[in-house]
This record gives structure tokens, C-alpha cells and sequence, in this order.
């Protein structure tokens, strides 16, 4: 069995974080525990943040658009963080982009009490009823024999660790798994858009209960940081009320990361996009 690494980084100032710390542990909390946490900690739900950084962004975005509008919408995504944070674009292979989407649709089933049989075959069998994107079936319709073995080993193995490290999810926590996010900026000059692999808990609560989680199947790093960051944010502008904490999973390393999340968190994460829309504002 894999060993779980607990994250609990603080990041300081955009372009200044911190090495993240990491733990080793013999038993290590599964993560149903880590994004319900403590019911009796729970902080009083903020309510009053979300316009704050709605207007932190409007204003930014002013700044950079001198009042003009686009011809066509200007769109932000969390590789556009990455790219502001690091000056480089990853591109994912097919085969890293394939075993992403079916380890998120192991989480999926997770998500509704689906007793996982065959990773592989069921991750596939529940994406196809999706109707996935285009490009992505055609990359999957056109792997050879020996990418599509290698691919099966690979979603078993990372869904293995899944499933070691997840723990069970009450019904009644209102799990929703994939839930995307789109936010209008500028009046609809600027679309910023998310995909959160897993929600949980409830905005409407008078304590803090929405927890965020991500799962991913490279390792964590400094960007892994920000694209929760990111996920924080467009929850918060998303439903008005900040939430509880953000939590990922490397299902490569067995590591997880986690923030409770903070008005500094959310301001680091606003000032990433206002600078990833300044970068990409003048662009064709």
C-alpha cells in the first residue's frame, strides 16, 4: 500500500511559494475525512468576500481593457494560471489525458456508491455514457492494442490508489462530482471557466461545510497549489459564500494536499487571474 504525504502549505505572495512540507504517515486519513473534517471547528459561513473579489477583478480588468470591449470573449482556464505562474504551457500526452479522464470517472462512481468491479472497464463503460468530448473519443477509438493495454495497467494502478486513500462518502454530505464553473467578467468580455472533479457539503449551511476535491494523476507540485486556489475562487463567486477547504490527490504518489481556505488564498488566486487576463488581453 502506498504511503499518504499530508500537505499543509501556506502560499505566500504570486511567484513566491513555498517548498510544500510533507509528512509521511503509517495511517493516513482518507480523504472523506479530510474534506468533512471537524464539524465542531467549523468557521461561520463568509457571505461578505465574494463581492469584494468580484469587484478586485471588474477593476482589474478595467485597467487592462482601458473601457474597450472585445470583438470575441477572452477565455481563462486553469492552465492559464499554470502559464502566468510558470511562463510555460504544458501540453498532457494522449495516453496522461485518457488515464486523467477515466481516474476522474472512477471518483464519479465513487461519488455514487458504485462498487467498483473491473477500474478499467467500468471507468471506460461510465465515461462512454457520458457522450465525452469528440477529440478525446477519437484519441481513445485510435490507441493500438499495446497503448490501450498500457492504458488499462495504468487507470487500475492509480485507481487502486484511489480507492485505498478515499474512505466512504455519506449520501448525505450531497457529493456532486464534476461540476463546472463558468463566471462572466467585464460583461461577458472575459469567460472564466473551472471543472472541479468533486463538491461536497452545502453553501446555504450557517458554518462552512463545501469542500473541494481534486484528483490527479501526475505529482503534485507548485501549480497543484494554484489550480485549487483557482477552484476556491470561482466556487466563491460562483454561490457568494467561501469555502471550507480544497484538497487534492496525486493518485502517482499517493500525496495529498490541503488548504483551508482563507481571504488571502482567495486574493492570491484573484490576482493570478487578473494577470492572466492582462497576458492574454492583447493576444489574437
Amino acid at each position: 500500500m502506498l504511503r499518504s504525504r499530508l500537505h499543509d502549505t501556506r502560499v505566500t505572495a504570486p511567484r513566491q511559494s513555498m517548498p510544500m512540507t510533507m509528512t509521511p504517515t503509517k495511517e493516513f486519513p482518507r480523504i472523506a475525512e479530510i474534506l468533512r473534517g471537524d464539524p465542531a471547528s467549523r468557521p461561520p459561513s463568509d457571505r461578505h468576500t465574494a463581492a469584494g473579489l468580484r469587484a478586485n477583478l471588474e477593476d482589474a480588468l478595467y485597467l487592462v481593457s482601458h473601457g474597450r470591449r472585445r470583438s470575441s470573449p477572452l477565455l481563462i482556464s486553469p492552465q492559464d494560471l499554470r502559464a502566468t505562474f510558470t511562463g510555460v504551457v504544458r501540453q498532457q500526452a494522449p495516453l496522461g489525458r485518457l488515464r486523467g479522464i477515466l481516474v476522474a470517472e472512477i471518483l464519479r462512481l465513487i461519488a455514487v456508491g458504485f462498487v467498483i468491479t473491473d477500474p478499467y472497464l467500468d471507468a471506460v463503460a461510465a465515461w462512454m455514457s457520458t457522450r465525452p468530448h469528440p477529440e478525446s473519443k477519437l484519441a481513445f477509438d485510435q490507441l493500438e492494442p499495446d497503448e490501450r493495454a498500457r492504458l488499462a495497467t495504468d487507470v487500475t494502478a492509480h485507481s487502486v490508489v484511489l480507492l485505498q486513500h478515499f474512505g466512504h462518502l455519506q449520501s448525505t454530505w450531497n457529493p456532486r462530482s464534476s461540476v463546472s464553473i463558468i463566471q462572466h467578467l467585464g460583461g461577458g468580455d472575459v469567460i472564466v471557466r473551472d471543472r472541479i472533479d468533486l463538491v461536497v457539503g452545502s453553501s446555504s449551511s450557517l458554518h462552512s461545510s463545501v469542500a473541494l476535491f481534486d484528483v490527479i494523476t501526475g505529482p503534485l507540485d507548485n501549480s497543484s497549489e494554484l489550480v485549487l486556489n483557482y477552484h476556491a475562487l470561482l466556487e466563491t463567486l460562483r454561490t457568494g459564500v467561501v469555502p471550507l477547504r480544497v484538497v487534492a490527490l496525486s493518485t502517482a504518489t499517493g500525496e495529498v494536499l490541503r488548504h483551508d481556505v482563507t481571504t488571502s488564498l482567495l486574493q492570491q488566486a484573484a490576482t493570478l487571474v487578473s494577470e492572466s487576463i492582462a497576458r492574454k488581453w492583447s493576444k489574437p
